[in-house]
């Protein structure tokens, strides 16, 4: 059985707390595109696996923590989340945001990240 639209993402925040990289790949569509504030726009799966390695090595701490999740539409879910980050030069640090994400075919087709 497919896992729904939440699931996925769900799925998606779980692999990010654990630095799944190679898994997180599996979940992107071959022609997904990934846009946020503080990382810019990256198309394609290559492309954004290239900025997903830069951004968890740069950080010696990246804990997401879903506040809400809805899905307003059939392939888009909404995620009001909190991020804890930390690196070697900036202590502790928490952000929130929401994030976008629209599943098809069950792959993550688009993501889009806004800061609060």
């Amino acid at each position: 059985m497919a896992l729904s639209p939440i699931e996925i993402t769900e799925l998606y925040f779980r692999l990010s707390n654990a630095g799944d990289l190679t898994a997180i790949e599996t979940l992107l569509h071959s022609h997904a595109s990934y846009m946020s504030e503080n990382t810019g726009e990256h198309r394609g799966k290559k492309n954004i696996m290239a900025m997903m390695k830069r951004f968890f090595a740069a950080h010696s701490l990246l804990k997401w923590h879903i506040e809400s999740i809805n899905q307003p539409e059939t392939d888009t879910v909404e995620v009001h989340f909190t991020l804890i980050k930390e690196n070697d030069s900036t202590p502790q640090i928490q952000l929130s945001g929401l994030e976008k994400i629209v599943v098809v075919d069950g792959k993550i087709l688009s993501i889009e990240v806004f800061n609060k």
